[in-house]
């Protein structure tokens, strides 16, 4: 997202993602890992820019749903498979399903994607019961 304020150009996304902060600089270490540590803990990070310069880190997080464990260990008390799958980066995924105690996450999978990868498990003979949140 980029807006202009007060005559500086401000862009909203992806910190290590962001071509003209990289081409600038390097992301400072300590930066990095704060990022790293946020998405270890289920969040997603976007860095605020004001002409290139990062200037804040905003970490956003879905709110698991009270039985969201409960349903899991359900249905894998029922011996069948659970599959995350997230369009958030690696690490996020990953933490949120070891929060619910899922042990396959995939990451970084679009709308579309999910239906190709769905339609991969079928192409296996697996019956597919999804949940969108």
């Amino acid at each position: 997202m980029i807006a202009l304020f007060q005559e500086k150009k401000i862009f909203v996304g992806n910190v290590l993602g962001n071509r003209n902060y990289s081409t600038h600089g390097i992301v400072p270490e300590a930066i990095k890992n704060q990022i790293t540590q946020l998405e270890t803990e289920g969040k997603t990070v976007v860095g605020v820019f004001a002409e290139d310069n990062l200037v804040g880190l905003i970490a956003v997080a879905d709110t698991l749903r009270n039985n969201a464990t409960h349903v899991v260990n359900d249905i894998k008390k029922m011996n069948k498979d659970v599959i995350l799958m997230s369009g958030d980066n690696t690490r996020t995924a990953k933490a949120i399903a070891k929060k619910l105690g899922i042990n396959i996450a995939m990451s970084q999978i679009s709308p579309e994607n999910k239906a190709n990868e769905i339609a991969k498990l079928q192409n296996q003979g697996k019956k597919v019961m999804m949940e969108m949140v």
